[in-house]
C-alpha cells in the first residue's frame, strides 16, 4: 500500500496559534486586573463558573435527547429558535438564579466582574485552552505521522490553508470571541443588577440578548463574514442596551413637583404624532390595501401570484407612516419645546430617545394594519402562507421596518439640531422620506450582487447595524451635540 513520503506533509501554519493566544489574552487579562486592584473577589469568579457550566451541562443533555428531532424538520427558524431559547433560557436564565442564591456574599458592583467571568469561562477556559493544545499537538505530530496529516486534511482542510487565505479566517475566529465577551458581560452585568435593583425588566433584558443563538443555524446559508458581522452588531446593540439601563436619561422635577421621565415622554410624544402626522398614516394604509388587492387579483402574463413580493415592500409604507415623529421633533424645535424640557434638566439623548420610540410605535401601528390586510387578501384570494413568505417577514419585513424609520427619524433630528433654518431650504422632514428608503435600497442592491436569496439575511444585518449606529448615536449625542446649537432655530 503506497504511503505518502514525509516530505510531502505540510504541517499546519504556526498563525493559527493567534486565535487561542489572543483570546486567551483579552480573557484573563480583565480578570487579573480587576482581582488585582480589588474590584473582583475570588469567589465572584467561581460563581460564574458555576452558573456558566451548570448552563452548559443541562445544554448538552437536552441536545442529546432532542436536537435530531428539530434538525430532521429541515426548518432553519425552527432551529433557530431552538439554540436560541436554549441559551436564553439556561445561560442567562442560571447565571441570574446563581447570583440570587449568592446575593448574600455579592455585592452590586460586581455586574462587571461577573459577566467577564461568564466569557472568561467559555471563551479562555472551554475553548480557547483546548484549542491551544490541539494546535501544539498538532505542529509537533503532523511532520512525522502521515495518518494524522491525512485525517486533519480531511476534516479540518483550513489548517493547512497559505497565509493569506487562514488569516480572515484566524481574524472570523477572534471577532467571534470578542462578541462572545461583549454578550456575556452585558448579561452577567444585567443578571446582577436584576438582583439588587428588584427589577425583572433587567432580567428580561439579558434573556432578549441570549436569543442570538438563533442565527447559528443561519451561517453556512449566509457565510461567515455575514454571520461574524451580524452576531458582533448584535453585541454591540447588547452592550448599548445595558449602558442605557445603567444611565438611564431622565428629565429632572421641577419645583411643581411634576417630573418627566422617558417612557412618560414618548408615550406622550406618540399620541401627539399620531395626530401630527395623521395624514402619513392613512396613506401608509391605505397603499397597502391598494397593492395587495393588485398583486392578489390582477394576473400576470407568467401566471405567477405577486403576494409573496408584498412582504418585501412593506418597509417603504411603514416608512411614510413614521413620519409624525420626526414632525414633533421639528415643530417643537422650533416653538421652543425643548428649551423648557432642557431648563427641567433633560439632556438631548432623552429627547431624541423619545422621539425613536414614539417613531417605533407608529411603525408597529402601520405594519401591524398592514399584515392584518395581508392575512385577508391572503385569505380571500385562496393564497396560503407559505414558509418563504413567514421568513421574508421574520428576516426582511420586520427588521427593515423598524430600522429604516429609526434610521429615518435619527438622521432628520440630527439635521435639524445641526444646522441653519431657512425658510423653504433644508427642511429635514422633506427629506426624511428618501433618508428612510436608503436602508432598503441598500438591502436590493446588496441582495442583486450577492444573489436574490440571501435577500433576507443581508435585511437583517444592514438593519441590526443601523439600530446599533442609531443608539450609539444617541448615546453620544449629550457629549458631542451642542446645547445651544440643539436649541437654536437660527
Amino acid at each position: 500500500m503506497y504511503k505518502p513520503s514525509l516530505t510531502m506533509i505540510q504541517n499546519i501554519d504556526p498563525a493559527f496559534f493567534i486565535t487561542p493566544i489572543a483570546v486567551m489574552a483579552f480573557s484573563f487579562a480583565p480578570i487579573i486586573y480587576l482581582n488585582k486592584k480589588g474590584r473582583l473577589a475570588i469567589r465572584v469568579v467561581l460563581y460564574a463558573f458555576v452558573a456558566y457550566f451548570s448552563a452548559i451541562a443541562v445544554k448538552v443533555i437536552l441536545q442529546d435527547f432532542t436536537v435530531g428531532l428539530v434538525q430532521s424538520t429541515g426548518n432553519l427558524v425552527a432551529l433557530g429558535v431552538y439554540y436560541g431559547l436554549q441559551t436564553s433560557l439556561f445561560e442567562v436564565g442560571i447565571a441570574y438564579l446563581i447570583v440570587r442564591m449568592a446575593k448574600g456574599s455579592m455585592k452590586s458592583g460586581d455586574g462587571v466582574g461577573y459577566g467577564l467571568s461568564l466569557a472568561m469561562w467559555e471563551n479562555g477556559v472551554l475553548i480557547s485552552i483546548p484549542l491551544l493544545l490541539d494546535y501544539v499537538l498538532y505542529y509537533a505530530m503532523v511532520p512525522g505521522s502521515p495518518q494524522l496529516y491525512h485525517a486533519l486534511l480531511s476534516d479540518a482542510p483550513s489548517l493547512f490553508l497559505p497565509l493569506t487565505s487562514a488569516l480572515p479566517l484566524i481574524g472570523f475566529a477572534v471577532i467571534e470571541r470578542v462578541s462572545s465577551l461583549l454578550l456575556h458581560l452585558s448579561w452577567g452585568f444585567l443578571a446582577v443588577l436584576a438582583v439588587f435593583t428588584g427589577r425583572k425588566r433587567y432580567l428580561g433584558y439579558a434573556m432578549a440578548m441570549g436569543f442570538v443563538d438563533f442565527l447559528v443555524p443561519f451561517e453556512p446559508a449566509i457565510g461567515t463574514a455575514a454571520f461574524e458581522g451580524l452576531v458582533f452588531a448584535v453585541a454591540a446593540i447588547s452592550v448599548a442596551v445595558t449602558f442605557l439601563a445603567i444611565h438611564r436619561p431622565h428629565v429632572a422635577e421641577g419645583s411643581g413637583g411634576r417630573g418627566f421621565n422617558l417612557k412618560q415622554l414618548s408615550y406622550e410624544t406618540l399620541v401627539r404624532a399620531v395626530r401630527y402626522g395623521k395624514m402619513y398614516l392613512v396613506i401608509s394604509i391605505a397603499l397597502p390595501i391598494l397593492v395587495a388587492a393588485e398583486f392578489a387579483f390582477v394576473p400576470t402574463k407568467s401566471g405567477v401570484n405577486l403576494l409573496s413580493l408584498y412582504p418585501l415592500i412593506l418597509p417603504l409604507f411603514i416608512v411614510i407612516g413614521s413620519m409624525g415623529g420626526l414632525m414633533i421633533f421639528t415643530s417643537d424645535k422650533r416653538k421652543g419645546v425643548y428649551e423648557y424640557l432642557m431648563a427641567y434638566g433633560a439632556d438631548a439623548s432623552t429627547i431624541f430617545y423619545s422621539i425613536l420610540l414614539a417613531t417605533l410605535g407608529l411603525a408597529l401601528i402601520v405594519l401591524t394594519a398592514s399584515l392584518a390586510i395581508m392575512a385577508a387578501v391572503f385569505l380571500i384570494a385562496g393564497v396560503s402562507i407559505s414558509l418563504e413568505v413567514i421568513e421574508e417577514l421574520l428576516l426582511y419585513t420586520l427588521p427593515l421596518s423598524f430600522s429604516a424609520p429609526v434610521f429615518m427619524t435619527m438622521s432628520g433630528m440630527i439635521w435639524s439640531a445641526l444646522s441653519t433654518r431657512v425658510t423653504g431650504v433644508n427642511s429635514p422632514v422633506g427629506i426624511a422620506p428618501m433618508l428612510g428608503v436608503v436602508p432598503v435600497i441598500a438591502v436590493f442592491v446588496i441582495s442583486a450582487i450577492m444573489g436574490p436569496a440571501q435577500s433576507i439575511y443581508v435585511a437583517a444585518i444592514v438593519s441590526v447595524l443601523i439600530i446599533a449606529i442609531t443608539i450609539m448615536t444617541g448615546l453620544i449625542a449629550d457629549r458631542r451635540l451642542v446645547r445651544e446649537r440643539f436649541l437654536s432655530n437660527e
